[in-house]
């Protein structure tokens, strides 16, 4: 019984320290926030946009822009490392006015690289538009409930909302797009903080080694307190 109630202790203690090992998440590097490290006025390589405004679509890179003040609401102050981008905006950093209603859809791309397992990559982050979004596609897939709210309110610029990403990747390049609506007439444009992670392949084995190390042990001291 002292060998079971040993294997049994180990096993206790594996657990956490295995856990531990898994929460160590490398970044994915390629995945990039509106904006990030540009100059204002200049256009985002990262981030296209694709918008209808009634005249059948149009792509374009997005350009940086400041935060504009709408009848005195702001539009909601960008997390470090992001900032504003829109399909219409000038040399000087101004979103221009006024814009047809319509779509304008966000898009940018980034890759998950050999032995990063899709089923444990993820992304947090916060964002908002002027007007509203709509929707969050991953690899073409609609994305339920990414963001809080969804849709986010109409005019709901004042805001960031919290966006979580848990399922749909693919190995190699992944393409993420929001779709957001300009209802008003007036500026459009959009923001996004992300930061995405995914588990370094180390842990993940050292997790199934630690994990069945100790079911072996149990197994063992089951089998010696029979005998």
């Amino acid at each position: 019984m002292k060998v079971s109630r040993f294997a049994l202790l180990l096993a206790i203690g594996l657990a956490p320290v295995a856990f531990a090992t898994v929460g160590r998440a490398e970044p994915i590097t390629s995945l990039n926030s509106t904006g990030a490290g540009l100059a204002l006025g200049s256009a985002d390589p990262n981030w296209s946009v694709t918008y209808n405004t009634g005249s059948g679509n149009t792509t374009v890179q997005g350009i940086v822009v400041a935060p504009v003040s709408l009848n005195g609401n702001f539009w909601a102050t960008p997390p470090a490392g992001s900032q504003w981008i829109t399909a219409f905006g000038t040399s000087a950093g101004q979103a221009e006015h006024p814009v047809a209603n319509g779509t304008f859809n966000y898009t940018t791309t980034f890759t998950l690289t050999a032995g990063q397992d899709p089923s444990a990559a993820m992304i947090v982050g916060k964002v908002s538009s002027d007007d509203q979004i709509t929707a969050v596609y991953l690899n073409g897939n609609l994305i339920s409930n990414a963001i809080t709210p969804t849709p986010t309110p109409d005019q709901g610029y004042t805001s960031l909302y919290p966006l979580s990403i848990t399922s749909g990747f693919q190995s190699g390049t992944n393409t993420l797009t929001f779709d957001t609506l300009n209802t008003h007439s007036g500026t459009e444009g959009f923001v996004a903080s992300l930061t995405g992670t995914v588990p370094e392949p180390a842990s993940l084995a050292l997790l199934g080694i630690g994990s069945l190390g100790a079911v072996r042990l149990v197994r063992r001291s089951r089998k010696s307190v029979i005998a």
